[in-house]
């Protein structure tokens, strides 16, 4: 039986011939947003994000998609990035829109705005390359669902895409073209809870310290979580550091959470066999992180190895006691350190590694 008030271990309990049993979580915090400064009001801080981990099955042609997130902090404009990561060639976005989700793929009325990228409607994302928008003036809540819509104008287009997005986004039929400005969302028919192209949001928030950015394997992508429930520990962490910092005044409190897990996920690829279904998080750290790999190398980080029961802990916890902080650079070594070591008792054990 877990013990919520066990403190958390900082030693590295697992080795990276099996999935991440552990969660790395990455925090920006205000020196290092700092470095992200939209404009007096307030500094750009990444709100929600995702990690794709594969090339989807389904194809688009000549459709919108209607992905659906949660932001985290509030702000005073939005921008989102988009990335083809896994995509053979490249992704045509005709037209690109950002709504208020009601319910399901229904919208405010009259609140929903175009989305441009370097003023122009329309972008063309690189296969293996990203493109960040403009921004886009609209106020957000803390917790409040946006919907990011994509016109695909091109036939036969594979989403690179996370799988496990556990929420329900929408899909037009084939052929309905350019749908990114409708509200009543009638024309959404299909669903999906993979999510398709869409890597990150950005807030421009004057209210946020930072951001917290969980690292990791089934334990953070959400595994065994509800679809559309928002009940993964991530989503309880968001809200304990929404409630500390409207209810007691904790200053720097309020912080974003964006989850960079992927389930099955590994920390590196060597001497795997069979090889990881998705790319290991010591290759992916980079491409995953939102304000670049050489200010998170400067960054602290919360840190705790363990297993399911470590996880449930750590939901009630994060807010209150942490034992300690490393730098990612830190912990990256003692897993590489820890994995050589088992390959070495191995290798005298049974005479191979």
């Amino acid at each position: 039986m877990t013990d919520r008030n066990a403190p958390i271990t900082t030693s590295p309990s697992f080795y990276p011939m099996i999935p991440i049993a552990a969660v790395v979580v990455l925090f920006a915090g205000s020196a290092l947003v700092a470095q992200q400064r939209g404009s007096a009001s307030g500094k750009w801080i990444t709100a929600w994000g995702s990690s794709q981990q594969a090339l989807g099955m389904t194809t688009v042609t000549n459709a919108t998609v209607r992905m659906i997130a949660r932001v985290t902090i509030a702000g005073e404009s939005v921008r989102i990035r988009l990335d083809n990561t896994y995509g053979t060639s490249p992704l045509s976005i005709g037209k690109a829109s950002l709504g208020q989700r009601v319910r399901g793929a229904v919208l405010t009325s009259g609140a929903t705005r175009p989305i441009l990228f370097n003023g122009s409607p329309s972008v063309t994302v690189p296969a293996g390359g990203n493109v960040r928008s403009d921004p886009v003036p609209m106020k957000v809540t803390a917790r409040q669902d946006l919907a990011v819509s994509l016109y695909i104008p091109e036939a036969n287009v594979r989403p690179s895409q996370h799988a496990g997005a556990l929420v329900t986004s929408y899909v037009s039929a084939d052929g309905s073209g350019d749908l990114t400005a409708d509200e009543s969302g009638t024309p959404f028919k299909g669903t999906t809870t993979s999510m398709f192209w869409l890597k990150g949001i950005d807030v421009q928030s004057a209210a946020s310290a930072g951001a917290i950015i969980a690292f990791g394997d089934s334990i953070t992508d959400g595994t065994c979580a509800t679809v559309d429930a928002h009940d993964r520990w991530e989503d309880w962490l968001a809200v304990r550091l929404n409630l500390d910092d409207a209810t007691h005044g904790a200053r720097g409190a309020h912080k974003a959470i964006v989850n960079e897990g992927i389930g099955g996920n590994t920390v590196s690829r060597e001497n795997l066999q069979p090889p990881p279904d998705s790319t290991p998080g010591v290759e992916r750290l980079e491409r995953d992180e939102h304000v670049g790999f050489e200010v998170f190398g400067r960054a602290m980080d919360l840190y705790f190895g363990g297993d399911m029961e470590a996880a449930i802990a750590l939901t009630g916890q994060v807010c209150g006691r942490i034992d300690r902080v490393k730098p990612v650079s830190q912990i990256l070594a003692e897993i590489r350190s820890e994995f050589f070591a088992v390959l070495e008792e191995l290798q005298r054990s049974y005479g191979r590694a």
